[in-house]
């Protein structure tokens, strides 16, 4: 039976429900304008824009001339937040479009914060765009595997990465866009503090491939004048005997750990995830050799550790599917080897890789072994535990050695 409302009611009803848009209407604004074209110099030009890698096409071709006369500097910051500022050189014709957002910022990891839209001249071919966005880390990762973790969730196909440093990458991308157009585009990410900015500009396939090294000027351009300081999560140091120190990030929890018989040491780090399931597992190994310089321990040795945790290692990676990163502060010396393996857990769900890096010198011998979920099932987990394997890694000098 329907319900029949008095005209008092009804009246009640739409007053309500005009209170409950007004309050939205609050708390999300259209943000006519939050960016401010900026006059510049030559000089300035050549400051900010510093062609890089030909690989992405960083606009070799134009002079600081060039740049004065076709294009224009905009700046922002958003919410009146320094971390947030932004600036970069933008071909004219350009305009920005406003942005719905709230009054305040809420950074998270995983939900956007837009903090600038612009548009780029219609043409028949379809109208080009760039979207701005911010997010907050809440745990230590580098810029080219929070790339990967971020475009195909988006539908955002990556066909060339590339990292610059720890907490700088781009990549090229491919998706389709409104009535099956394709588009083409680049992403770039700045890890800063706690904060990253990831930069997204796209045009229709052939507008791009025409354009490509003019809009290669926005990428090489993009800058942070008040980058945060912010520390995304602090480390711990761990003594395991004889020396031996590491440093590891702060939401890792520490297992087992101190100096056995024989000069032994070893310890265990666990990454739990928010149903308190084991989401990644550091094993660490250190041991002093005899005085004849005979190695007590043998990689075959750390295979075997791993039985321990249930886990059976398949077949070896190849060469390129395990750089520690592309241009990391951190790669293997001389005396260290890295090897990754396929792997299945009887402990852990899904498939696994696992990551032996050891260090073998004249008086101690030393692993680690990362065992984590796939790259491909669970890239948000191996991005962070193969970060972690660096931290520690870059810090597993003795203190004497340093």
């Amino acid at each position: 039976m329907g319900v029949v409302l008095s005209s008092a009611a009804k009246a009640a009803v739409c007053i309500s429900g005009l209170i409950f848009i007004l309050n939205v209407m609050v708390l999300w604004e259209s943000h006519a304008q939050d960016v401010t074209e900026t006059s510049f110099e030559a000089v300035e030009a050549l400051n900010l824009f510093q062609p890089d890698d030909p690989f992405f096409g960083h606009g070799e071709i134009y002079s600081s001339e060039t740049i004065l006369q076709e294009f224009k500097l905009f700046s922002g910051k958003p919410f009146d937040d320094p971390r947030l500022a932004f600036r970069f050189l933008i071909p004219k014709g350009w305009v920005a479009e406003p942005v719905m957002r709230q009054q305040s910022p809420a950074l998270t990891p995983f939900t956007p914060t837009r903090l600038t839209v612009f548009r780029g001249p219609l043409s028949a071919a379809g109208t080009p765009f760039l979207e701005l966005d911010a997010f907050q880390l809440d745990y230590d990762i580098t810029a080219l595997d929070w790339l990967r973790t971020i475009l195909l969730p988006r539908g955002y196909e990556p066909e060339r990465m590339k990292a610059f440093s720890d907490h700088r990458a781009e990549a090229e991308t491919s998706f389709i866009y409104g009535s099956n157009q394709t588009f083409r585009g680049r992403a770039i990410a700045i890890i800063h503090g706690n904060i990253v900015h990831f930069l997204h500009y796209a045009a229709p396939a052939v507008l791009f491939k025409e354009r490509r090294d003019r809009y290669g000027v926005i990428a090489a351009s993009l800058d942070m004048p008040s980058p945060s300081q912010d520390v995304i999560e602090p480390r711990f140091s761990l003594n395991i005997g004889d020396g031996f120190f590491y440093h590891y990030p702060a939401t890792w929890q520490l297992g087992e750990s101190g100096k056995l018989e024989n000069g032994f040491s070893r310890a265990e780090l666990f990454n739990f995830n928010a149903l308190g399931e084991v989401d990644g597992l550091i094993h660490l190994e250190a041991q002093t050799k005899a005085d004849n310089g005979e190695n007590p321990q043998k990689l075959e040795q750390v295979h075997l550790r791993l039985d321990e945790y249930g886990v059976e290692i398949g077949e070896r990676l190849s060469e390129e599917d395990h750089s520690l990163t592309g241009k990391a502060s951190y790669s293997p010396a001389e005396n260290q080897t890295l090897n990754v393996y396929e792997a299945a857990t009887n402990n852990m769900s899904g498939p696994h890789e696992v990551w032996i890096l050891t260090r073998d010198d004249q008086k101690h011998f030393r692993s680690l072994t990362l065992v984590t979920p796939d790259r491909h099932e669970s890239p948000a987990s191996w991005a962070r535990n193969r970060r972690a394997l660096e931290i520690m890694a870059m810090s597993w000098l003795k203190p004497a050695e340093k």
